[in-house]
């Protein structure tokens, strides 16, 4: 699990069909083999460190859901170790399971903040509600205002400076990962329409009419 801060902006070095190769002084002095990391908000499993290197591979199927297939040599990426229970959990959980690529349609730069517009696939609008959370490209980031296919964000100059969403402009593509707890939701309304399941014990279930009973 993470949680959408950024601990550093490390750099691609070298880029294989499936392997990153990454400088990150910051994170590889405490990361061993086997640990997870996120780069750019895609979950890796980490093969090989060495000094400030840092080696993962990337599956086909990573591949084929993130923009990693996209990196080069000399991009910067925005990276996390895991979560740990001596952490504070300052954004959001996230699992660094990537739902989809967005795409930046508008990057409007104000003197104290930028208003960052991500555009996505309708099937994902479900799952992205007003002043919720989202991650793009594994920042953890409040969605400001929601249409159909696309959302508003305010970008602080902490995030600003302190992750790859810097150099955002349009037509760029960009991880997202919408709540893990709205999916949850959606998925339980797909299954059960909002019933309890049949053959289920619902008399502890909440409805409206025990509601009103214990308001009353």
């Amino acid at each position: 699990m993470f949680t959408g801060l950024i601990e550093e902006v490390g750099r691609v070095t070298a880029a294989g069909a499936h392997q990153l190769q990454l400088a990150a002084p910051g994170c590889a002095p405490r990361l061993r083999v086997g640990d997870s990391l996120a780069v750019s908000g895609v979950c890796l499993t980490v093969t090989r460190t060495q000094g400030e290197r840092v080696w993962v591979d990337i599956s086909a199927e990573t591949l084929s859901k993130t923009n990693l297939g996209r990196l080069a040599a000399g991009q910067a990426v925005n990276l996390e170790t895991a979560l740990t229970l001596e952490r504070p959990l300052g954004g959001h959980l996230l699992t660094g399971h990537v739902d989809c690529v967005g795409r930046v349609h508008a990057v409007e730069k104000a003197a104290d903040s930028w208003m960052l517009t991500v555009e996505f696939g309708a099937g994902f609008s479900h799952l992205v509600v007003a002043r919720g959370a989202i991650a793009v490209d594994g920042v953890s980031l409040t969605v400001a205002e929601l249409a159909a296919r696309a959302v508003r964000i305010a970008l602080i100059p902490h995030t600003i400076r302190n992750t790859t969403l810097a150099a955002a402009a349009p037509g760029q593509e960009v991880n997202l990962e919408f709540d893990i707890l709205g999916k949850y939701v959606a998925r339980w309304l797909e299954v059960t329409g909002g019933r309890p399941p049949v053959g289920s014990d619902d008399s502890g279930s909440l409805t409206m009419d025990r509601l009103r009973d214990l308001l009353s």
